[in-house]
């Protein structure tokens, strides 16, 4: 199962479970992940191109106006049907 998160703790639990994939995380400021265990190459700057990571569950944490923003550019980019 390939998923996303918006959050760096949830991400580390994500990472520690062998059952997982963490497909991507994005944070509206990157230094936000500095110092973490996750991977350079999962941070996204750009949710635009959210639709070519192919998520099978989104988990978002954060104020409803990102959230709003966020299932907007999924369901633009077809990560959400």
């Amino acid at each position: 199962m390939c998923v996303i998160i918006a959050g760096r703790h949830l991400a580390s639990c994500v990472l520690s479970d062998p059952g997982l994939e963490l497909c991507f995380v994005w944070n509206r400021s990157r230094e936000a992940f500095n110092g973490s265990e996750i991977p350079a190459s999962a941070i996204v700057e750009d949710l635009e191109k959210c639709g070519e990571r192919k998520p099978d569950l989104i988990v978002e944490v954060a104020h409803p106006s990102i959230t709003k923003k966020v299932f907007n550019v999924h369901t633009r980019q077809g990560c959400l049907s």
